[in-house]
C-alpha cells in the first residue's frame, strides 16, 4: 500500500475570469484565478481522469495529450489517500521514480496541473520539440498546489518527477488543463427579443491569450443573407437601432425598430480568428408597452394611433409604433398585422 496522504481540498465555486488587458508573455503561475484570466478562461482541454477505472496505465486515451504508459491513475479517496483530490476521484501516479511524461499532439503554449500530496516536491520540465528545456516548475508541498505555465513557443511535452531528498519517489498530478491558447469561441450569443424602441443584448464568451481583438458584426438585410459587415458605436446601418460596446463580449442595442436583425462576434489574436454562430435580436413590434406580451393595454394605444392615421400628427405614440408596417400612417393594413400579433399574445 502506497504510504502517501493527499490533501483534503475541494475547490468549488471558481470563477472563470475574462481576459487580461495585456498579453500574457512566458510566466509561472501558481494561483487558478490569475492562470485563467492570463489564459483568458477555460483551456481546450481540461482532463480530470476520473472516468477510468484505478490503476488504469494511460497511454493515449485522452484527446490532445499521450502518456505513452507512464502514469496511471490511483483512487485518492478508496485506496488510502486519506482524503479527496481536486478532482473528485482519480489522479495521475507515476511508476516507482520513473518521471511522467505528457507529449501534446497539437500545437500547445499552455500548461496547468495540480500537485495534491502534501509530502512531495514535484518538479515540472516543459519541453521543446527537440527535448531541449524551456522551463522548470518546482511544485511544493504541505498542501494542495497549483502551477500554471504560458510560453512564448510551442510545448512539446512535460516531464514530473519528485525532486530529490524532498519526494520518495511515487508523486501525484491532478487535473491536466492545456491549450493552444488561440482566440475562439467558448460560448456563442443566444438570440433575444425587444419591443419597439426597446433595448436587448447580446452576450458570447471568448477565451485565449491576450491580446485579443472583438468585433461585433451585423447581418445587412434581409435576414439570411449572409452579407457581414463590422459594427461599430452608434447607429446600425440600415436601421434606427444604435449599438455600444461592439468591441466588447457583450453587445448592447437601443432604440430597436427591425422585426429581426442577426449579429455575431467575431474574435481573433496572433494565432486564430474564429465567428460565433449568428445571435437574433427580435422586435415585438405591435408590444408598445413593452411587457412582453401583446394585449388590451396594446391594444389601446393602436387603437388611438389608429384614430389619428399619420404619424405627423403630434399626439401619435412616440415613433409611431403602431405604424407597423412603417408607411407613414396607422391604417387597415397595421390592423391586419396587429390583429394577429393579439391573437399570439406572447411575443417570441
Amino acid at each position: 500500500m502506497l504510504n502517501h496522504h493527499l490533501a483534503a481540498v475541494r475547490l468549488a465555486g471558481i470563477a472563470l475570469l475574462c481576459a487580461a488587458s495585456e498579453r500574457a508573455d512566458a510566466q509561472v503561475y501558481t494561483n487558478f484565478n490569475l492562470y485563467r484570466a492570463a489564459i483568458g478562461g477555460a483551456p481546450e482541454y481540461l482532463h480530470t481522469f476520473d472516468d477510468l477505472a484505478p490503476n488504469t496505465t494511460l497511454t493515449t486515451q485522452y484527446a490532445g495529450v499521450s502518456f505513452g504508459g507512464t502514469a496511471r491513475t490511483w483512487d485518492a479517496i478508496s485506496e488510502g489517500g486519506g482524503g479527496t483530490a481536486v478532482s473528485p476521484r482519480n489522479v495521475l501516479f507515476n511508476f516507482g521514480t520513473a518521471p511522467m511524461r505528457f507529449t501534446f499532439n497539437e500545437p500547445t503554449r499552455m500548461v496547468a496541473v495540480y500537485n495534491p500530496s502534501i509530502f512531495d516536491v514535484v518538479r515540472l520540465t516543459i519541453r521543446r520539440a527537440d527535448n531541449t528545456v524551456i522551463q522548470t516548475i518546482d511544485m511544493p508541498t504541505g498542501t494542495v498546489t497549483f502551477a500554471g505555465y504560458i510560453a512564448t513557443e510551442n510545448i512539446a511535452a512535460v516531464e514530473a518527477v519528485g525532486l530529490a531528498g524532498q519526494s520518495n519517489g511515487t508523486i501525484f498530478l491532478d487535473n491536466l488543463e492545456f491549450g493552444s491558447g488561440c482566440a475562439r469561441i467558448a460560448l456563442n450569443p443566444a438570440g433575444t427579443g425587444t419591443c419597439p424602441g426597446g433595448s436587448g443584448s447580446l452576450v458570447a464568451v471568448v477565451a485565449g491569450l491576450s491580446p485579443r481583438t472583438l468585433r461585433w458584426q451585423y447581418e445587412a438585410l434581409p435576414v439570411g443573407s449572409g452579407d457581414w459587415h463590422d459594427l461599430f458605436d452608434g447607429p446600425i446601418p440600415g436601421s434606427d437601432a444604435a449599438a455600444a460596446n461592439t468591441d466588447q463580449p457583450s453587445l448592447a442595442i437601443s432604440n430597436a425598430q427591425l422585426t429581426q436583425q442577426r449579429f455575431r462576434l467575431k474574435v481573433s489574436n496572433h494565432c486564430a480568428a474564429q465567428v460565433s454562430n449568428p445571435a437574433t435580436l427580435r422586435v415585438c413590434v405591435a408590444d408598445f408597452n413593452c411587457d412582453g406580451s401583446v394585449d388590451d393595454a396594446d391594444f389601446l394605444v393602436f387603437v388611438t394611433a389608429y384614430n389619428l392615421l399619420a404619424c405627423e400628427d403630434p399626439a401619435m405614440p412616440p415613433g409611431c409604433a403602431p405604424d407597423l408596417n412603417r408607411d407613414g400612417v396607422v391604417d387597415d393594413a397595421d390592423f391586419v398585422l396587429f390583429v394577429a400579433a393579439y391573437n399570439d399574445l406572447l411575443c417570441p
